[in-house]
């Protein structure tokens, strides 16, 4: 990343195929804005259903494909960013009003096209400041659910369980996970470890960690849990993921 912007621009497209675009991955985060039909997007952390409107959210690494509808449309860009500007888990926003987010992407398209890369970062941080801020917002969320999520998020690099989240939330663990089905997509447990590993990939850019260390530190039960799930998700290894961030030259302190 620069030092002016906390994002990095790579590319950005429309897909107005039907069909299944086969399992792959990408170095960046991926966004996908579903402009009109309905597209499914499937990986080892579950399953994204997007209609128009939606807004899907693919983090780094993570092998997934895509199923789309015939008519189906989307505008989709990956992007390398701070967790502090944009949240990389595996998601789905809804955009009641995505006219601003389907500019935007035709504009960054365009300066993609014609290899026109200035001023794409600043365009690219703008666009990713107001899907947080909506993502934020989540009205529709009830309050025993936002409880959950606050919990998982303050306390993910712990030891603790599903059961722990929906006493402090104050529901039992069956209603907790039908309301994380119903407004997430996901369970409650994959969204523990979509936080877990999401922390691993920025820790696993310290060479001075090791994958015990790193393991123990994003609260997973132990490192051969650990490395089994990274791969399952990734397809590669934390050693693997490791030497190719050094590789490119990314690193952290962190």
């Amino acid at each position: 990343m620069t030092d002016a912007f906390p994002a990095t621009f790579f590319y950005a497209d429309l897909h107005a195929k039907s069909g299944t675009v086969p399992f792959h991955q990408h170095d960046g985060c991926e966004i996908l804005l579903v402009l009109r039909g309905k597209c499914r997007v499937e990986s080892p952390l579950g399953t994204l259903k997007g209609n128009a409107g939606d807004l899907l959210v693919i983090p780094p690494g993570i092998r997934h494909n895509q199923l789309s509808e015939p008519g189906e449309r989307n505008f989709f860009c990956v992007f390398r960013a701070e967790t502090a500007l944009f949240r990389q888990e595996w998601r789905k926003i809804h955009l009641d009003a995505p006219g601003f987010a389907r500019r935007t992407l035709l504009e960054l398209q365009t300066m993609n096209l014609r290899n026109e890369r200035s001023g794409a970062d600043a365009l690219l941080c703008s666009l990713l400041q107001r899907i947080s801020a909506r993502d934020a917002e989540s009205p529709e969320f009830p309050p025993a659910l936002r409880s959950a999520l606050e919990y998982f998020q303050r306390h993910y690099t712990e030891n603790i369980s599903v059961e722990d989240a929906a006493k402090h939330a104050g529901i039992c663990p069956s209603f907790l996970r039908r309301l994380f089905q119903r407004h997430c997509g996901e369970s409650p447990r994959r969204h523990l470890l979509n936080l877990r590993l999401e922390r691993a990939r920025v820790l696993l850019c310290n060479p001075g960690l090791s994958i015990e260390e790193i393991a123990e530190q994003c609260g997973f039960e132990n490192s051969s849990y650990f490395i089994r799930f990274y791969r399952k998700c990734t397809g590669s290894t934390p050693g693997h993921a490791r030497i190719s961030a050094t590789s490119a030259g990314v690193t952290t302190g962190l």
